[in-house]
């Protein structure tokens, strides 16, 4: 998870100027289009190079978690030390594989709305809701969504990377203001990382 140690500064690192383009690397991590991109990270709907990065990673040392504030977004939240973080305007966002990212948005496009409109949503791919359920985040009320994508055969060519995606979502608002929590994985990935990024998202306090 992206985070930040001043106002719309990134905590380790600033700006991650060696990064790739965001809409090379990913649609950002954020819940945007998916029209032709699946909105969480990664190289689109047709697969990417996807590498299971975190299958044989052992569990990480309390000493690779700090805590970051994201003061544009209202938050602090647990940063992962090792995962490539970029920061764009009103996201910040950590890459923990080649297709695999988990990330804090706000704005006005950083709903839950929002999400179900464009993730998942183009070429072709399949979308279901796997659940859409109430929370609370810090104490305040958030709606958290599991959508699980998965992208049309690739003709002539052999498949690259994993076809299916979960992304995770959660949504609230901080003094008004819009705030987006989420992940994207490959689903052979996620067994793996799940309790990491599960702790990142449980790590959410309001400033």
């Amino acid at each position: 998870m992206a985070l930040v140690a001043g106002v719309g500064c990134c905590g380790r690192g600033g700006k991650a100027g060696n990064q790739p383009p965001v809409e090379a690397e990913a649609n950002q991590m954020d819940s945007s289009t998916d029209n032709g991109n699946d909105g969480n990270g990664g190289n689109g709907d047709g697969g990417g190079s996807g590498g299971d990065a975190t299958a044989s990673a052992p569990p990480p040392s309390a000493s690779e978690w700090s805590r970051f504030e994201l003061r544009d977004a209202g938050v602090s939240i647990e940063h992962r030390a090792g995962w490539a973080t970029i920061e764009e305007k009103q996201i910040v966002y950590q890459r923990f594989s080649n297709e695999g990212a988990i990330s804090v948005r706000w704005g006005a496009d950083a709903t839950i709305d929002y999400v179900l409109a464009h993730t998942g949503t183009g070429s072709g791919s399949t979308r279901a809701v796997e659940t859409d359920e109430a929370t609370k985040v810090d104490g305040l009320p958030a709606r958290r969504v599991k959508l699980r994508v998965t992208s049309p055969p690739v003709r002539g060519t052999h498949p690259t990377g994993d076809p299916v995606r979960v992304f995770v979502f959660i949504g609230f608002a901080v003094a008004g203001k819009p705030v987006l929590l989420g992940y994207r994985s490959p689903a052979s990935e996620l067994a793996a990382v799940e309790p990491q990024l599960e702790r990142v998202l449980a790590s959410v306090r309001i400033l």
